[in-house]
């Protein structure tokens, strides 16, 4: 890495869920849970030892379905350099552009009230042509995210081209967007 190149790097995202399970775990759990559902079933079909094991069962494929398991720890990187700005992104094509490709950089946050679906669009305009990029936090962690941010604003300057970012936000059902602080 040359000394005029800034990098981001992260290997996880944000950590949204402490409890994972591997896949045959939970196979095997609900397979045993079911057995000894079916198990109590027959002997007495009124006795509430069944529903408990029905809502285990549903608990468990509940929290198998939340858990992240498919990018983590898989590498998540930002550059910038004199000359463009690209992200590395798991599952996702190189996102590349260089500083003369554009005039305008839009930061726009999506704040909805689910802790994952902080959504960052970020655009880099030109007069006929504008490329994006949307970042979540499971691409990066939050404070990698305003370290972006900051760097994009900072080198946006540097290269002479405007930075705006606003966030959106629904509050008691107003649509409420203001400016980002950065």
């Amino acid at each position: 890495m040359g000394e005029d190149q800034i990098e981001v790097i992260d290997f996880s995202g944000e950590k949204l869920n402490i409890i994972s399970f591997k896949c045959i775990h939970v196979l095997i759990v609900i397979t045993i849970l079911s057995v000894i559902g079916l198990t109590f079933y027959i002997i007495d079909y009124t006795s509430p030892i069944v529903m408990f094991i029905c809502i285990a069962i549903i608990f468990i494929v509940f929290m198998y379905f939340l858990s992240p398991k498919d990018s983590q720890g898989l590498l998540r990187k930002f550059l910038i350099t004199p000359f463009e700005i690209e992200f590395l992104l798991p599952k996702r094509e190189i996102f590349q552009i260089h500083w003369n490709d554009f005039k305008e950089i839009v930061v726009q946050l999506k704040i909805i009230n689910v802790k994952p679906f902080n959504i960052y669009h970020i655009r880099f305009i030109n007069e006929n042509f504008e490329k994006k990029i949307i970042l979540t936090l499971f691409d990066f962690k939050k404070e990698n995210i305003e370290m972006i941010l900051k760097l994009l604003k900072k080198h946006a300057l540097l290269h002479r081209k405007r930075f705006k970012a606003k966030k959106e936000r629904i509050i008691s059902g107003v649509y409420l967007v203001e400016d980002m602080k950065i």
